[in-house]
């Protein structure tokens, strides 16, 4: 009779033991952050070879480019093309108007603590407008790059700053300030002619430029060499395309490695809650955000 109830009660002590490890168990993996799994591809050893329209006068450590593809933007919907004036100068009093732009670019550099303003105009529009720039300041046409400091209104106010005039791509570049702005505007000619390493020469740019299919064809376009809206990455890139009757808008964090990059897609998801598709690339991570076509004028801004 004894022996009976001892084994009973070890029984019931075992069942009893069994269940506390089991509601154990449940906790852990109740409390313990699981990570999303998303598609997973794998970025090739080699690299395609990009065009270097624009990229060729950014250099490679820069903070942060963007780029605004007016051609296209005009050629898809005319009333999604910026409406604010890339430049207006006081003296000569000459203007740079949407209609004269095929494409702006932003470079912020670090050091030094400058943002040039590269506007790609339309030839004729370079022409006229680098004459009366030339002529204002007592010289005459040429076909390298030139210099010149001069005035600008930003905003209400007016501003001085270096203005580069390069005939090879019809370029107007500006950056108000004074030597740091000078260096900032003879960085970007120095990256166009190799003697500064431009931005393509970083594998993580090209990579992410992989990720987003190459440098040409977007409406608009940014690398953020910093840590962005996810702030446990390391850089971001921003792709705002049409694809048929919508807006595709594709952003692309870097981590330090895959295992980091795996293990934060459940922050993505959060910092990017418009978006609806998810894609691993080793250390990167890419959101996909879809927009009607009618939202092509704000979709264009988001690169900052």
């Amino acid at each position: 009779m004894n022996k009976r109830r001892r084994k009973g009660r070890f029984f019931a002590a075992s069942f009893g033991l069994t269940i506390i490890a089991l509601v154990g168990l449940m906790a852990v993996l109740i409390l313990t952050p699981q990570s999303s799994s998303v598609p997973n591809s794998n970025l090739p050893n080699t690299l395609p070879t990009y065009p270097t329209a624009w990229a060729k006068y950014v250099p490679s450590d820069i903070l942060e480019v963007s780029m605004i593809n007016y051609s296209l933007i005009r050629a898809l919907n005319s009333s999604a093309v910026p409406a604010d004036e890339p430049l207006e100068l006081v003296s000569p009093n000459e203007s740079i108007t949407p209609d004269m732009v095929r494409a702006t670019l932003t470079i912020t550099f670090q050091t030094p603590n400058a943002t040039v303003a590269m506007i790609y105009l339309t030839k004729s529009s370079f022409g006229q407008f680098a004459l009366s720039v030339v002529e204002a300041h007592g010289q005459e046409p040429g076909t390298k790059p030139s210099l010149y400091y001069t005035m600008a209104k930003v905003g209400n106010q007016s501003a001085s700053g270096w203005l580069a005039l390069i005939p090879s791509d019809n370029i107007v570049a500006f950056a108000i300030g004074s030597s740091p702005a000078r260096t900032g505007v003879n960085l970007a000619l120095e990256a166009s002619n190799g003697t500064v390493p431009n931005i393509l020469q970083n594998t993580t740019v090209r990579q992410i430029l992989y990720i987003v299919n190459g440098t040409e064809n977007h409406l608009s376009f940014s690398i953020q060499n910093f840590p962005g809206v996810v702030q446990t990455g390391s850089m971001t890139g921003i792709s705002v395309d049409c694809v048929g009757s919508s807006i595709h808008i594709s952003y692309v964090v870097e981590f330090n490695d895959s295992s980091t990059a795996k293990s934060q897609v459940d922050y993505m998801k959060t910092s990017y809650q418009s978006a609806s598709v998810f894609n691993e690339y080793d250390q990167y991570l890419e959101a996909l955000e879809y927009r009607p076509f009618s939202q092509m004028q704000f979709a264009v801004r988001l690169v900052g």
